[in-house]
């Protein structure tokens, strides 16, 4: 909105977000995409080692499996992937920005 309103430049959005503001908000209209990086998996959920990882996953899938499915489709989710953590840490970070 900021940047619709020229009180910002650009912004930087995730591509769902991106999707969602073209779904549902006019603003969306009167942006343009001036680039995109490469598609990566989204964040990770991260919890506890105490915590049963496996147990939460399945806890996840499950309350989306009980989503209505128009709901499931307007929200964008498809499921849960569990991603290797060597393979999710092998996607480049960006380096800082120069000081």
């Amino acid at each position: 909105r900021a940047v619709a309103e020229g009180r910002a430049d650009l912004a930087g959005l995730d591509a769902l977000t991106w999707t969602l503001l073209q779904e549902h908000d006019p603003v969306a209209g009167s942006l343009r995409v001036i680039g995109r990086t490469t598609p990566t998996p989204g964040l990770p959920y991260i919890t506890a080692r105490s915590d049963d990882a496996p147990e939460i996953a399945a806890a996840i899938t499950d309350a989306m499996d009980r989503l209505d499915p128009s709901d499931r489709k307007a929200l964008h989710l498809r499921g849960l992937i569990e991603i290797p953590s060597n393979v999710y840490l092998a996607i480049p970070t960006a380096p800082p920005p120069a000081s």
